[in-house]
């Protein structure tokens, strides 16, 4: 938690220097250390820091350039890193669950509020998706809103392997069905 914070409060001290046009190398450094120490302590850091990349890619690409510069560094060196740690030095990747704890959290939440009866959008075949990859049946009742541990050590990392598409449509698919429930989802993983 404290690396995402620090990350986010460069991201807004450079969204500021940028727009005000200040020079300062320091507020790009940091931003770029910051973004390697979220990425390093947390697996699923890396995805932010594309998202923001992203972000600015398309908002303001020409006014935040250092900004961007910065955060493809970030990109650089934890994929080098990564690849060290992998192919030179042997360790191996850690689970994708672990990546995956809001989406899978999200999902776990739409199966348990329509096991008990509440107003969700889920078809059968979604139903049946959903129970391969995730199998809650039996369990929904056992999801906890602040907590995706039940959920995550449930996923099937093999089963989501051999179709990762199917899954990846069916979580966007629940998601466009049932958009409140994924915000709670979001909301009760992320908010003290």
């Amino acid at each position: 938690g404290v690396f995402l914070v620090h990350f986010i409060l460069n991201l807004i001290q450079a969204a500021e220097a940028g727009m005000e046009g200040k020079r300062g190398r320091l507020v790009y450094t940091d931003l770029a250390v910051a973004g390697i120490l979220l990425c390093l302590m947390r697996n699923a850091g890396i995805f932010l820091v594309i998202a923001v990349l992203v972000i600015l890619l398309l908002t303001s690409p020409r006014k935040q350039w250092k900004a961007l510069a910065a955060l493809g560094c970030v990109l650089v060196v934890v994929t080098v890193y990564s690849v060290i740690c992998k192919n030179v030095l042997k360790i191996p990747t850690g689970e994708v669950r672990e990546n995956f704890s809001v989406p899978i959290q999200q999902m776990a939440m739409v199966y348990r509020d329509k096991g008990l009866g509440l107003n969700v959008e889920m078809t059968g075949e979604q139903m049946e998706a959903m129970e391969e990859v995730i199998p809650l049946a039996g369990l929904a009742n056992m999801v906890e809103n602040d907590s995706a541990d039940i959920a995550k050590s449930l996923f099937q990392e093999e089963v989501f392997a051999k179709n990762p598409g199917k899954y990846i449509s069916l979580y966007f698919a629940l998601g466009k069905q049932n958009p409140q429930i994924y915000k709670d989802a979001f909301r009760f993983l992320t908010l003290p």
